[in-house]
C-alpha cells in the first residue's frame, strides 16, 4: 500500500459474497446473480458491494435497519427501521474505490432480495436504453429505475392468455445483456410459456428458502451489437390466473474473455 493511500470503510468489511446471508445463484466472468436473505430477529455482518449492483425486493420488508457506513452523512446518523415494499428496486453505483458498505438488522419480519452485480457494469457513462416491450391488449407495463446507468427494469401484468414480448435493446455498441425475470404475483415463472430467440439460453434458478414464496428465476443472456427485433423474450400466461412479472436488463461492456 502506498503511503499516500487513504483507508476506506470497506477495508473493515468483507465483500458481500463472504457474508453468510448472501448466496450466489450463478456466477460468470460477466456478472454474478445472488440472493440476500435475513431471517426475523437476525443481523448480517458488515459487508461491501464493490461493483454496480441492482437488488429487487422479493417480499415486503418491515422494520429492517439498513446501516450504511460508506456514506459519510449516514455513517454519523443512528440507523432507524425502514420498510421496503415487494417489487422495490435498489441500485448501488459502486466501484472498487467507492464501495457501498452496509449491514442489516431485522425485527420480526424477514427480508429477501434478488441481486445482480458486475465489474463491467457501466456505473459511469451514458444511460442504458430502456428495454423495448410489445404487448397484446389488456397487458399493462410500468417501467422502474429509468435513470439507472447500467440497467433497465419493468413490471408486466399479464391476464390469462396474454403475451408480452421484450426486445434486446442494445443501440449503443458492443455489450453483454443479462435478463432476469421473476414473478411477484401469480403463477411461478416456470408455469408460464417463456421463449427466446434461437441460440439464447433460458435457465431456471430456484431459491426456496422461504415458502411462500416459492421463487423461480429465468435468466437470458444476449451478446451483440445493434438492435435486432428478432432477438427477444416472449412470455405468455397460459394459466387461469393473472401474473405480475418483473424484468431486469443488466447491461455490461463486452468482455474479450467471454467473446472468444
Amino acid at each position: 500500500m502506498s503511503s499516500t493511500s487513504t483507508p476506506l470503510p470497506s477495508q473493515e468489511a468483507p465483500e458481500w459474497r463472504h457474508e453468510p446471508h448472501h448466496i450466489t445463484l450463478r456466477e460468470t466472468v460477466d456478472y454474478t446473480i445472488f440472493v440476500g436473505h435475513l431471517p426475523p430477529h437476525d443481523r448480517c455482518s458488515l459487508h461491501a458491494h464493490y461493483n454496480p449492483t441492482v437488488c429487487l425486493s422479493l417480499i415486503s420488508i418491515i422494520d429492517v435497519t439498513d446501516h450504511v457506513v460508506s456514506d459519510p452523512i449516514r455513517r454519523k446518523q443512528t440507523p432507524s427501521p425502514i420498510s421496503i415494499a415487494k417489487g422495490t428496486l435498489l441500485s448501488y453505483n459502486s466501484t472498487p474505490s467507492n464501495p457501498h458498505v452496509h449491514e442489516y438488522t431485522s425485527d420480526a419480519h424477514p427480508s429477501l432480495f434478488l441481486g445482480i452485480e458486475s465489474p463491467l457494469g457501466r456505473a459511469i457513462g451514458p444511460p442504458s436504453p430502456l428495454m423495448s416491450i410489445d404487448v397484446l391488449p389488456h397487458v399493462s407495463v410500468r417501467h422502474h429505475g429509468e435513470d439507472l446507468p447500467f440497467a433497465s427494469a419493468a413490471v408486466a401484468t399479464l391476464p390469462p392468455g396474454c403475451t408480452v414480448r421484450i426486445h434486446v435493446n442494445t443501440l449503443d455498441g458492443e455489450k453483454v445483456l443479462c435478463r432476469l425475470m421473476t414473478t411477484l404475483m401469480g403463477p411461478a415463472l416456470d408455469l408460464l410459456d417463456v421463449r427466446s430467440s434461437p441460440d439464447h439460453v433460458i435457465e431456471h434458478l430456484r431459491y426456496d428458502k422461504y415458502d411462500p414464496p416459492k421463487l423461480a428465476f429465468a435468466i437470458t443472456n444476449f451478446r451483440g451489437k445493434g438492435f435486432d427485433s428478432n432477438e427477444s423474450t416472449t412470455i405468455t400466461n397460459n394459466t387461469a390466473h393473472s401474473c405480475e412479472v418483473f424484468i431486469i436488463d443488466f447491461f455490461t461492456k463486452e468482455n474479450s474473455t467471454t467473446s472468444q
